[in-house]
């Protein structure tokens, strides 16, 4: 993709929707879709997280949490900040 057809993708979106990237893992690779989706912010996220996630992908109920990680999975859940946002995935981005 290039930035022409990233700008015009990003012409179609309200002017004050977040871009969110992917995090964790290293390297880059070349924007390969643009996706509309809803995220929820993270309280205290891990340094290997992102700081918002799907709110699908959060579970409080893993036996390797800690008491405080599975309040602040909680806490997310019940009142984190909800954002639409455009998620620019790489290439191989799903395998991430």
């Amino acid at each position: 993709m290039t930035v022409q057809d990233l700008i015009n993708a990003l012409l179609l979106l309200p002017k004050d929707t977040e871009i969110v990237v992917e995090g964790y893992e290293n390297g880059f690779d070349a924007v390969h879709e643009l996706q509309q989706i809803q995220v929820v912010q993270v309280k205290n996220p891990e340094d290997f997280n992102g700081q918002y996630q799907l709110e699908s992908d959060l579970n409080n109920h893993g036996w390797y949490l800690t008491t405080e990680q599975k309040q602040d999975i909680t806490e997310t859940i019940q009142h984190g900040k909800r954002i639409n946002a455009v998620l620019i995935r790489g290439k191989r981005g799903q395998l991430r």
